[in-house]
């Protein structure tokens, strides 16, 4: 990885969509770094920021809901895309997420989750 790749960060419970997110990005030549826990990504936040925010809709601790409107409501990140992951397709809580760029319905297609995460960050 160059010292200008695009950093990843994806907020996401489940260690099998984790570990496959990671060989993903890492494969594409993306930075990338996993939160299990929301407490754990607000920490890392107040140190750096990422180019690009991937979260799940149901997480430990907190709700994608509620980081996203966090993220799109703090000057310091609403400028940073959003992509919502979930695996409920039929979830009506979308409708109450205006601040995401882009929603994957997991499992997600590889090359369309690529082709998605090249057109946020381009």
């Amino acid at each position: 990885m160059t010292s200008n790749a695009k950093r990843i960060w994806l907020l996401e419970d489940d260690p099998g969509i984790i570990e496959v997110t990671k060989i993903v990005l890492h494969n594409e030549g993306y930075e990338f770094k996993a939160f299990q826990r929301s407490d754990r990504f607000y920490k890392e936040l107040e140190k750096e920021q990422p180019d690009l925010f991937i979260i799940d809709l149901y997480i430990l601790g907190d709700n994608g809901i509620n980081v996203s409107k966090k993220l799109s409501g703090s000057q310091a990140t609403s400028h940073i895309p959003i992509i919502i992951m979930s695996a409920d397709t039929k979830n009506q809580d979308m409708v109450k997420i205006k601040s995401y760029a882009a929603y994957i319905s997991k499992p997600f297609e590889i090359d369309a989750f690529l082709a998605t995460i090249s057109k946020l960050l381009s």
